[in-house]
């Protein structure tokens, strides 16, 4: 009878120690499936910081002249009560500087007949199947000036390869709706919603004093409202990794529970296979 009762406990023994081995192996192949599905599967969306405008500019933007959030008579704000004001004056910083924060290529200002004016810019990183948005307002003191045609201008440059930009507006743009001290604009705010490729770039928004660098006829620019849209706003799986996570745990699962039911429906220790 003794030796009946310690082979008895040494099979169980044996199934506890098989039972913990399964389930050791089932937390491996979930912690490893978590594991890749975490480094590999999980896609964050793109942030835009203080795109509002509602706190500081500095807040999240580079300043590049004159530059301020802030409010104008004649003016409201697409998105909360604030947006972001771009200004040209005497002593604006050269254009080449400008070119270079923004990563354009050399000359790409210059050629344009810029002569000086006002930046802002931050890096943004963009997801494949995100959308890049903002509103924007072009003012001056000028219309339909071809010997001083101020223009503003927004810029998205891949980090270390240095790129052009795209016209928003100029004075042939603008009409007679009055917007703090300037006496012609466009009508009313614009919407963007540029085409754009996954990548980290320099996003950037300027406006320009062509062919003189006098106050006199100054221009400015209005920016509000930029998002980065079409991703979840957190990390999200794939599908496919978490229909393959759960594929191998239920496989895993079941193998252990055919094990266990061989084993506990034995009433002989000595005929069953040692797992």
């Amino acid at each position: 009878m003794r030796a009946n009762l310690s082979t008895r406990t040494a099979w169980n023994l044996h199934l506890v120690g098989g039972g913990v081995r399964h389930f050791a192996t089932f937390l491996i192949v979930f912690v490893t499936g978590f594991s890749t599905l975490s480094s590999t599967s999980l896609v964050e969306a793109g942030v835009i910081s203080n795109g509002g405008f509602e706190s500081p500019l500095a807040t999240g933007w580079t300043v590049i002249g004159t530059a301020s959030s802030t409010l104008l008579t004649g003016a409201t704000p697409t998105e909360g009560s604030q947006y972001a004001f771009l200004n040209t004056i005497v002593g604006d910083p050269s254009v080449p500087a400008i070119e270079n924060a923004l990563g354009l290529t050399s000359g790409t200002l210059t050629g344009a007949g810029a002569q000086g004016g006002a930046a802002i810019y931050q890096d943004v990183t963009l997801n494949a199947g995100e959308t890049l948005s903002f509103d924007w307002r072009f003012l001056s003191q000028l219309s339909d000036n071809s010997t001083a045609n101020d223009f503003a201008f927004w810029s998205l440059t891949p980090n270390g390869i240095p790129g052009g930009y795209t016209q928003l507006a100029d004075t042939f743009d603008v009409g007679s709706d009055m917007v703090g001290t300037f006496t012609f604009s466009t009508s009313a705010f614009a919407k963007a919603e540029p085409s754009v490729s996954s990548g980290t770039y320099t996003l950037g928004f300027g406006v320009m004093n062509f062919g003189n660098n006098l106050d006199a006829y100054p221009s400015g620019l209005l920016i509000d409202n930029i998002s980065i849209s079409g991703s979840s706003p957190a990390a999200v799986p794939e599908p496919g990794t978490l229909a393959m996570l759960g594929i191998s745990t239920l496989g895993f699962g079941m193998g252990y529970v055919r094990k266990r039911k061989k084993i506990t429906g034995s009433t002989d220790p000595s005929k069953e296979s040692m797992i």
